[in-house]
């Protein structure tokens, strides 16, 4: 009991201290704009209708969104430790350090911090990541009644959010290894299984929740099967660009030393037992099957839709290499040490989520200020409608933070004009263009053609009075005409 206190523990302290920033900042994250100020959520249409039900079941009304935040993500981060320790009391996962203290890691991480960004969408987020690792752990553990289980638990949190479910390969991935799943089976034979239920839940969800009812929207479309092996090329390109801003400065060391160590334990595992060359062949069978369920556990399905990788935060399932290293590097470790390495790995990444967080804070207030001057210059839109073009500029606190670690400069970009146009709405120009499009590139042709002279100028914002309205041009990215 003593020992499950320390798990329990740590699990709830690591988990709470990663969300601590964004619960005590809660800034407006780009489709929280839009939602803020027009109460609409519509999850459901991109194949996510779970999503709907938990977020506005906590706005308490089934058609308008009521800003409850930080509630649901406090309530998801608690039902996220319960999760942990559910597999962990139940007896579904194996119960060793090395198998339970990593566990909190697949939720602390970078790549989860634009998930943990959004006022309305992180409670579903929170939600379908615990839901998806319970399922890897109930899937063929405890007889068919748990791998029923797991199947309904793998589709609920695709209704909830797709690329959380792609968390359950990257587990599978791990226990091909290193065994982490409580269970009888072999090791490859219990990876066949997972994945069986990987597929069938898939498939179950795609007819019943996204065919039946008709939802998915154009991110449901797919590509031409003649596209696949160029659509994995760019999507294992854009997972390179990612790990090349994220590994840098002491979280780059302690990749390489997790890396190390987990070598060194596999290295030294092998000299002490002294394997037969079928034992080796079949490790190298189940290593090359390990890398290649961890690389679809990041990109998941994206390279079979057109949409592909539309930003860092579905690619959720980055946490389980982080998990994988983890788990390989303290097998062998004493519990204390264990915790210790475990305890490290997560602190890297706390801080970063203090970094961002705070960056993320000083980007939006910075926006809001520049937003409120325009609300001046242009008489509140009381003069016409306000049409908004260009990229905001980038807060000089956050330039610092970015050359600290570019990993943040990746998400928190300044808002483009889709953005800008509903914070303008949110401070009183009521006649600002609800459009989601980006530059107004008619107009501002018209004004570069004529070379128009800007009403208010200044090193950040244009502001052109036209006879079909007012331009409002931030200079983020560089002048009007150039």
């Amino acid at each position: 009991m003593q020992n499950d206190n320390i798990y329990i523990k740590y699990f709830t302290v690591a988990c709470m201290l990663f969300s601590l920033p964004f619960i005590i900042h809660g800034n407006y994250y780009f489709d929280d704009v839009y939602r803020s100020v027009y109460g609409d959520g519509s999850w459901h249409e991109l194949g996510r209708p779970l999503a709907d039900v938990v977020t506005f079941g906590l706005s308490l009304n089934s058609h308008v969104l009521s800003d409850f935040y930080p509630l649901g993500t406090i309530v998801a981060v608690i039902f996220l430790v319960y999760i942990f320790v559910l597999v962990m009391n139940s007896g579904f996962s194996i119960n060793k350090p090395y198998a339970l203290f990593p566990l909190p890691l697949l939720f602390i991480s970078p790549v989860f911090m634009q998930n943990m960004s959004y006022r309305y969408d992180s409670t579903a987020m929170i939600m379908a990541l615990a839901i998806a690792i319970a399922s890897f752990y109930f899937s063929f553990s405890k007889g068919w009644k748990t791998t029923v289980t797991g199947i309904l638990m793998l589709i609920a949190s695709l209704s909830l959010y797709q690329p959380c479910a792609n968390i359950f390969l990257g587990l599978a991935a791990t226990n091909l290894i290193v065994k982490v799943k409580e269970s009888n089976n072999e090791k490859i034979k219990q990876m066949v299984l997972d994945c069986a239920v990987f597929s069938i839940s898939f498939i179950l969800y795609f007819i019943f929740v996204v065919k039946l009812f008709s939802l998915g929207g154009s991110r449901a479309a797919f590509i031409n099967p003649s596209q696949i092996f160029e659509s994995l090329s760019y999507v294992f390109l854009s997972t390179y660009s990612i790990y090349a801003l994220l590994l840098t400065g002491y979280i780059k060391v302690a990749y390489i030393a997790l890396s190390a160590l987990a070598l060194l334990s596999g290295a030294l595992y092998y000299i002490k037992e002294r394997p037969s060359l079928l034992a080796v062949s079949s490790f190298i069978v189940r290593f090359i099957l390990c890398l290649t369920l961890l690389f679809f556990s990041i990109i998941g399905t994206s390279f079979l839709v057109v949409e592909g990788i539309t930003d860092i935060r579905v690619m959720v399932g980055m946490s389980s290499v982080v998990f994988f290293l983890t788990v390989c590097s303290t097998r062998f470790f004493p519990p204390k040490i264990t915790l210790t390495t475990c305890s490290i790995a997560s602190m890297l990444f706390i801080s970063l989520s203090f970094q961002y967080s705070n960056a993320l804070k000083s980007q939006r207030s910075f926006e809001l200020s520049l937003i409120s001057n325009v609300a001046m210059d242009v008489n509140y839109g009381r003069d016409g409608t306000v049409f908004i073009s260009g990229t905001m500029p980038t807060a000089p606190v956050v330039r610092t933070s970015i050359r600290a670690m570019p990993f943040i400069g990746r998400i928190v970009p300044p808002s483009p004009p889709w953005v800008s146009r509903r914070l303008a709405v949110a401070e009183g120009i009521s006649t600002a263009e609800n459009s989601w499009s980006g530059d107004n590139v008619d107009i501002i042709s018209t004004i570069c053609e004529d070379n128009l002279r800007p009403e208010t100028s200044n090193p950040l914002y244009d502001v052109y009075h036209l006879k079909r309205g007012i331009l409002v041009y931030f200079k983020g990215t560089g002048s009007i005409c150039l």
